[in-house]
């Protein structure tokens, strides 16, 4: 498991003293203030279309620690990698999907060896589904069962990616301080019928994820204005392996069992009109529990977690499609 800111101007009034204005010539119109903080409102419309581009670098440390009798051992990993978003299709409903791609970037194992993270094709089959709130309805990567190591990435993992570079926007106009609650199904918990070990039929098996978002107000960030929102992400984390450690949704197979929650706390700033982050850092909590033989595997069977990270919306930059030629 692996791997982290208006200028408000007033324009002087301009006083002429011309011979001839008549004592009842209507006095010049005052500019309206602006509104107060508290009474402007927000409501961002995302406005993506086909062919365009969003690269998104986070940076992300993290701690993992476990706790034998009363000695602490803690194991650090890292990242530094940039996602590639190309929308691909915008539906009618305003349902969008995007190719969700590696840019390239880096990782840190808790050996602190680093592995590279090469910048993947654009026909790689990972695809991210959004609807248009950019709520996250799905994540699926076809590719993953090419992959031969079969280790979970966690924390590099897209499925946790792609939920904190797209903010859940609100179904109405918001004001500072307002609040607004989001329930999803986990992207790529599989949350469908699946067989579990031991039974003869397939059972159904929800997980979701809880978001809470809170419109703290405007601020700058450089010369640009935006709107800063809370966001707290509560995502549930379960997982099977087999007895090598390795990942596997085969009931047959699986020896081990990970469960428990991470929670990402950031504070994003998003551009006012799309809602769409331009800027975010935050922290990062869990605890995580361990059965079978990745209980045994572990110094003990409970893991804590804490880290940080930072996520900054690159430049766009146009390039040529290489799936489409355009």
């Amino acid at each position: 498991m692996n791997r982290w800111i208006g200028r408000l101007c007033m324009s002087a009034a301009m006083v002429a003293a011309t011979a001839g204005l008549s004592a009842a010539q209507d006095t010049p119109q005052q500019p309206n203030p602006p509104a107060p903080e508290e009474s402007r409102t927000f409501a961002p419309v995302p406005r993506l279309a086909r062919g365009q581009v969003y690269r998104y670098q986070t940076r992300q440390s993290i701690t993992m620690q476990f706790r034998v009798d009363k000695t602490a051992y803690g194991f650090n990993s890292g990242l530094d990698v940039t996602l590639r978003y190309r929308v691909q299709e915008v539906r009618p409903d305003g349902t969008v999907t995007l190719a969700a791609l590696f840019d390239g970037g880096q990782l840190i194992d808790v050996q602190s060896q680093v592995k590279v993270q090469e910048k993947e094709r654009d026909d790689y089959p990972r695809t991210a589904t959004l609807d248009r709130a950019l709520r996250v309805l799905s994540v699926q990567d076809r590719g993953r069962a090419r992959r031969k190591d079969g280790q979970m990435d966690w924390f590099s993992d897209v499925n946790l990616l792609v939920p904190l570079h797209f903010l859940p926007l609100p179904d109405k106009a918001v004001r500072t301080g307002d609040t607004w609650n989001v329930t999803d199904p986990v992207p790529g918990a599989g949350n469908e019928k699946r067989q579990d070990r031991g039974n003869e039929k397939p059972s159904e098996e929800k997980r979701e994820a809880r978001a809470t978002l809170t419109l703290l107000g405007t601020d700058r960030l450089g010369n640009q204005e935006t709107v800063k929102i809370k966001h707290l992400l509560t995502i549930p984390i379960e997982a099977w392996t087999d007895r090598e450690g390795r990942a596997t949704t085969d009931p047959k197979k699986a020896e081990g069992k990970l469960f428990g929650q991470l929670s990402y706390g950031q504070i994003a700033h998003v551009e006012p009109q799309t809602g769409l982050i331009l800027r975010s850092e935050g922290q990062i909590q869990g605890d995580i529990r361990f059965e079978g033989v990745l209980a045994k595997m572990m110094p003990s069977d409970v893991m804590t977690i804490e880290g940080e990270f930072l996520t900054i919306r690159l430049e766009e930059a146009k390039e040529k499609d290489t799936t489409t030629g355009k």
